[in-house]
């Protein structure tokens, strides 16, 4: 099990920086999103019994991905969920990730944060995650520096109803 936790910790840093989050000189944008998006996503004809399920998961995880770099809340929180539990077997856990997705999300001063969302942190950042502490703020503050440079717009979501152009955030989806 630690041997896998911590091969998914390198995992995200070799992500990281290969997609130039890490690099000031570099805006991220929606085309990083997706490629390190693409890089989570299990193989559905090997790893599902249900390709047809396991695609449109992983359809909404790339949307997802790219909305919550462009700072939506519950696109975070969603991430975050699937990168915790592997979807339908769509996404590659990574509980280090959920962990750095669920964290900056309870820190985004969201007006929509609920005792549950707080709950799913800690649940998320357990052991052995817990014990990573500065690895864990280091992605957390390269996140932001991301989604603080407005390079990623949002997408739509069409799995849940959401429309950017219509919808202030996915929260209000649909209406």
């Amino acid at each position: 099990m630690k041997k896998l936790f911590l091969k998914n910790i390198v995992f995200s840093f070799f992500i990281l920086s290969s997609c130039g989050i890490a690099y000031a000189d570099d805006l991220y944008i929606n085309s990083d999103a997706v490629q390190e998006a693409k890089f989570r996503l299990t193989d559905c004809e090997k790893d599902s019994s249900d390709i047809k399920s396991c695609r449109f998961e992983q359809s909404e995880f790339v949307e997802e991905y790219q909305n919550a770099y462009a700072g939506d809340y519950l696109a975070q929180q969603n991430v975050g969920y699937m990168l915790l539990r592997g979807g339908a077997g769509s996404v590659r856990k990574n509980p280090f990730e959920a962990c750095a997705w669920h964290t900056l999300a309870i820190r985004s001063k969201s007006p929509y944060i609920r005792a549950v969302e707080r709950d799913q942190a800690r649940l998320s950042c357990t052991e052995p995650v817990s014990q990573y502490g500065q690895a864990l703020e280091g992605q957390i503050s390269e996140m932001k520096q991301a989604i603080r440079a407005h390079g990623v717009h949002r997408v739509a979501v069409p799995e849940i109803a959401y429309d950017p152009k219509r919808d202030r955030d996915e929260t209000n989806a649909g209406g």
